[in-house]
């Protein structure tokens, strides 16, 4: 379960023996940087893996929930349910709190489903293998945005606007990959390898719409009211629908490496990558050469007891 955390949190000394607490999400202040940011989530993740012979299925689902650690009118921590901001005005004097949050009640949902294909041998000292696989990514993700606001101070200018502003964006994608790689046992204890990745193509689809939201004239004019004096007004959705394609060309990454085995209680792995892709070199090797630039250099060390 990934889990982002990026939550800022400010308190402001104000006139009349006030304090403002104040907690956004990746700094979303306006409306569009709410619509935009990543927030703060957790995100479950069920890996599902299915092997028929030389054919093999990935499935990777996540759901993320979203959230924001925030202050309520007793000053008792509570959390906000979205990406957003809440801010919270406390009269130390005469207890008369207001409190204002704005946030996207957002939906996420993601599957990859990754079929491939191996072809693997091993005749003696010579072994290779190639893999073609093929992700496919589809993706949802939901918005609805809403002002609360509860002035103890001016309860006429509280505001309850649920789904003012709603949204969906559809993601669709497809990678075609072909990697495959060659090992020869040169001695008992080194053997030397040589490998390639090509990625063929990738396509990707991202269908954005918005869905029209009537207010009616009280709520309108709470709206209207919330924003006087914001640079960036919040707004109503109205109908739209805009689609974005993405096409990327082929890329060829080469690896080269050796490796001593210890009698089968160590292994030390050399790897080099050029115009590296991670699938290529994992996840272990690609934290270590991050940083050199258009090429990878690794250095694994792995024991057995």
């Amino acid at each position: 379960m990934p889990i982002t955390y990026n939550r800022e949190i400010s308190t402001t000394l104000g006139a009349a023996d006030t304090v403002t607490y104040t907690a956004s999400n990746n700094g979303a202040a306006t409306q569009n940087q709410m619509l935009a940011a990543e927030g703060d989530y957790a995100q479950p993740t069920l890996y599902l893996k299915m092997g028929f012979g030389s054919l093999t299925v990935e499935n990777d689902l996540g759901l993320r929930l979203y959230g924001i650690p925030a202050y309520k009118l007793d000053g008792k921590a509570g959390s906000l349910p979205g990406v957003g901001y809440v801010t919270t005005v406390v009269n130390k004097n005469t207890d008369k709190n207001v409190r204002t949050a704005v946030w996207d009640s957002r939906f996420w949902l993601e599957d990859v489903i990754t079929p491939s294909y191996n072809f693997s041998s091993e005749n003696g000292k010579l072994a290779y293998s190639a893999s073609a696989i093929l992700p496919v990514t589809v993706g949802l993700s939901t918005h609805a945005m809403n002002i609360l606001r509860e002035d103890d101070v001016n309860p006429a200018n509280d505001i309850d606007l649920k789904k003012f502003y709603t949204g969906s964006d559809l993601k669709l994608g497809v990678d075609a990959k072909i990697n495959a790689g060659v090992k020869l046992q040169v001695l008992e204890l080194l053997s030397v390898q040589g490998g390639i990745g090509l990625d063929l193509f990738s396509w990707q689809m991202i269908a954005a719409s918005t869905k029209k939201v009537d207010l009616d004239a009280a709520d309108q004019a709470k709206l209207t009211g919330f924003n006087t004096g914001l640079l960036v007004p919040h707004y109503v959705s109205g109908d739209t629908s805009v689609t974005n394609y993405n096409f990327g060309y082929a890329n060829v990454d080469v690896a080269a490496g050796f490796t001593f085995n210890f009698k089968d209680k160590a292994a030390l792995d050399m790897l080099f990558i050029y115009y590296t892709n991670p699938t290529l070199g994992g996840a272990i090797y690609r934290a270590v050469g991050d940083g050199i630039g258009k090429s990878e250099a690794s250095v694994v060390l792995t024991l057995k007891f």
